[in-house]
């Protein structure tokens, strides 16, 4: 099968798919078999792995943002004082029913986290990242044009961080210049 975006192999693929979310990150969804292009990379999910994808994500989502602390989490009627709408307001927004404020359920009540709602009423947008990412190490390898010997000790690359020792030697093996 030829891929659609640009004309390279398809393969079928089982296993962690990478995925990302604006209130997760960067995260492998485990356990689920999709197409994948050699090529370019595309990938391409049956509707009952999208689905299953999905319901993933949310029960992570759900999972995370139950550990949140309970004292952070606010009333209906403290959300509705904060965003200045009625309750009925409240109860139809298409966003807020889609889960763009976080909350938590106690019984039968919803409460909502009061970051997500401050976030909600100045962006119109109140998700933001519920767990840290891990940094990531990345191995750099470069070469010198002039005779020397460059070498580098690389410490961490975290969010757009880089830390590196940087120097060459000379044919001694004297450091002759350092970053």
């Amino acid at each position: 099968m030829k891929c659609d975006e640009c004309n390279g192999i398809l393969k079928s693929v089982t296993g962690d798919l990478p995925s990302k979310s604006k209130t997760l990150g960067k995260i492998n969804v485990p356990n689920i078999s999709y197409t994948k292009c050699n090529d370019c990379g595309a990938t391409l999910l049956s509707p009952e792995m999208a689905e299953k994808v999905t319901a993933f994500k949310k029960g992570k989502e759900r999972e995370l943002i139950n550990k949140l602390p309970i004292g952070e989490f606010l009333s209906v009627n403290e959300v509705i004082d904060i965003l200045n709408i009625t309750k009925q307001a409240f109860s139809k927004n298409n966003k807020i029913k889609r889960g763009f404020i976080y909350y938590a359920e106690k019984g039968k009540k919803k409460l909502y986290h009061k970051k997500s709602v401050e976030l909600f009423k100045e962006t119109g947008d109140g998700r933001f990242l519920l767990e840290k990412q891990q940094p990531r190490a990345v191995k750099l390898e470069f070469t010198t044009s002039y005779n020397a010997c460059a070498s580098s000790s690389i410490y961490s690359f975290s969010s757009g961080t880089f830390s590196a020792d940087v120097y060459l030697r000379d044919g001694s093996g004297r450091k002759v210049f350092h970053v």
